[in-house]
């Protein structure tokens, strides 16, 4: 049986990637196209490592959102928002 993970490939270096496009509205203010992470050398780490890295992902594009004033914080949930306000309260330190 195989787990299929989205956006998480193995190279041929055998290591564990997590690649994803970024929206074309965050794109631009990033100056970047992409967001590449490496998970890990093994199974075991990346399947660990793959909530953390998903997460990383959904708060940089909140967060480039909210900063270009392109959010619609109607549709982000309670716990994103206490979560980007961690985030916040950590780069204001």
């Amino acid at each position: 049986m195989w787990l299929v993970l989205k956006n998480v490939r193995k190279t041929d270096a055998r290591t564990w990637h997590y690649r994803r496009r970024l929206p074309r509205d965050v794109a631009p203010p990033l100056g970047r196209g992409e967001f590449k992470r490496l998970l890990g050398s093994t199974e075991r780490e990346a399947l660990r490592n793959y909530p953390k890295v998903n997460g990383e992902f959904e708060r940089l594009v909140a967060e480039t959102r909210r900063r270009s004033g392109g959010a619609d914080l109607s549709s982000v949930t309670p716990m994103e928002l206490h979560r980007l306000a961690e985030l916040r309260a950590q780069e204001l330190e």
